[in-house]
């Protein structure tokens, strides 16, 4: 245990010196094969790389599906939806989603989070909205939620 200790010492002052580079550290137990006694293990994962999702998201996620279909007068198991935001947790104020329905047509959605709607939108301001609102997203074609059930 003093060992992993000096370890977290020793990367905590390496990453103060460096101060450019944040990380988050997951510590898990694990038992040691050669023994029943449980061993410590580090994940050092660099924070661009972690997408943060609660219990929020997938609140909006759901309302953005369920008003889509009411708007679309459609099931749910009818089509195929796309919704992006932005990766960072503390900027997800507007939401865009693509829908693509049986027939293969696309809608296109706007959701603001201050006034928990969804409208229809033209294909032009999606794509502008959807530029906004991924614009520092590490993979701005990937969306944070998808349902397909067109497969």
């Amino acid at each position: 245990m003093m060992k992993f200790k000096c370890y977290l010492l020793l990367i905590g002052v390496l990453c103060t010196l460096s101060g450019c580079v944040h990380f988050n550290f997951r510590v898990t137990k694990h038992l040691s094969p050669e023994s029943s006694e449980t061993a410590d293990s580090i994940e050092i994962v660099e924070e661009a790389d972690v997408i943060y999702i609660d219990e929020i998201d997938s609140e909006i996620w759901e309302s953005i599906v369920l008003q889509v279909c009411q708007l679309q007068s459609i099931k749910r198991e009818q089509m195929k939806i796309e919704i992006f935001t932005s990766e960072d947790y503390r900027n997800r104020e507007v939401w865009v989603a693509k829908c693509t329905l049986e027939n293969y047509e696309k809608t296109y959605f706007y959701y603001d989070k201050a006034s928990s709607k969804v409208k229809q939108i033209s294909e032009a301001d999606y794509k502008k909205e959807l530029a906004i609102v991924t614009t520092l997203n590490v993979q701005p074609e990937i969306p944070l939620y998808e349902e397909n059930h067109l497969k």
